[in-house]
């Protein structure tokens, strides 16, 4: 059953679909989520949500370049999630009353 494509195309065309690869993202490793919350459970205060404020926090004390730079963008990442949580949990959540249906009109 050919469609006129070799085998190889074929499985390829299954394997990587191109409809969904906007949406994946780079995998950290355990030692740099590890490294991340640790450095937040200890200094809370010290690292925001921006980027380049955490790298040069961390520019102090690591001396390699690119895993202070993973590190320096998971604690972003980890701070913009606990803003958003708290954000999210002080909002009101919508009291539903069963006896204010909605009527929908017949015909």
């Amino acid at each position: 059953m050919s469609l006129g494509r070799t085998q190889y195309q074929s499985k390829a065309i299954f394997k990587y679909p191109t409809n969904n690869l906007h949406f994946m993202g780079r995998i950290k490793s355990l030692m740099v989520k590890r490294a991340a919350k640790q450095m937040l459970a200890k200094d809370a205060e010290k690292f925001n949500d921006q980027f380049n404020h955490n790298k040069r926090i961390l520019g102090r004390t690591m001396p390699s370049k690119p895993i202070r730079n993973k590190i320096a963008g998971y604690m972003a990442r980890l701070v913009k999630m606990k803003k958003a949580e708290a954000i999210k949990a002080a909002q009101p959540k919508p009291v539903i009353v069963e006896d204010e249906a909605p009527q929908y009109q017949q015909y």
